[in-house]
């Protein structure tokens, strides 16, 4: 028996790792902060299935980035995309990464309610899980 840690959760935790190391402001969540900040980057775990060995589960992440113009917005989705990739074979707490797969690169998608500018793209994170 494996348990699959949150997937969204690591994956923010290495983005945003990503972000202080660089000096940028920016920062990931997994759900939209009450205070919303002029440029952040949402992970929201949007399904996903466990690889055939089963020790991995590969989770299916939607990856939102928000900023004031869409220049703003895609060019942070960029930086996001360059630093998720890099997350292949790598460990984040102790869960260990397997290959990541993009799905649906990065597009313009607004925002319908706030008519904030926001890219979006998805991308498949297999994290091993670990016996209980």
């Amino acid at each position: 028996m494996f348990v699959f840690p949150d997937s969204a959760r690591l994956t923010a935790k290495w983005v945003n790792e990503g972000f202080i190391e660089a000096g940028r402001a920016e920062r990931a969540f997994t759900t939209v902060p009450k205070e919303r900040p002029a440029r952040f980057v949402k992970l929201t775990r949007m399904g996903g299935v466990k690889m055939p060995n089963l020790v991995y589960d590969k989770a299916i992440i939607a990856v939102e980035a928000w900023a004031p113009s869409d220049k703003e917005a895609g060019e942070i989705c960029q930086w996001v995309r360059a630093r998720i990739e890099d997350l292949s074979f790598r460990k984040v707490d102790g869960f260990q990464c397997a290959l990541v797969d993009e799905l649906a690169g990065p597009q313009a998608f607004p925002d319908r309610d706030s008519h904030v500018p926001r890219y979006l793209y998805t991308v498949q994170v297999p994290f091993r899980g670990k016996a209980p």
